[in-house]
């Protein structure tokens, strides 16, 4: 699988118009037990599947109707991967931007 494949499950995770299971279907597709999501409000990481998943719910929770959208299509470096995305709140507003870095932890094709 390449990278921009394995990276979909996780970016379709962040869409506040699905629940927890399937959020966690979802990332059980992207997301290893051991990887670690690292932003401001988490400096010290979230760490595995089930607490990405309550993190993102606290965040849809936090901001209702927010939308995370994709900024142009991923680059990708060796095994990383690099998005911009842009975050509006339930008005329609830009609330927040950012870039996502990943790497993979084995190579997606294995």
């Amino acid at each position: 699988m390449d990278p921009r494949t394995a990276f979909s499950p996780y970016s379709q995770a962040w869409d506040g118009s699905i629940g927890a299971e399937e959020r966690a279907q979802l990332l059980a597709q992207a997301w290893a037990d051991e990887g670690v999501l690292f932003d401001p409000e988490s400096p010290g990481g979230v760490v595995g599947t089930d607490a990405l998943v309550r993190y993102i719910e606290a965040q849809h929770g936090e901001s209702p109707g927010m939308v995370v959208s994709e900024v142009g299509e991923p680059e990708l470096v060796g095994n990383r991967l690099r998005r911009l995305w842009i975050q509006h709140d339930g008005n329609g507003i830009k609330a927040h931007s950012g870039v996502d870095f990943v790497e993979f932890g084995e190579t997606p094709d294995s």
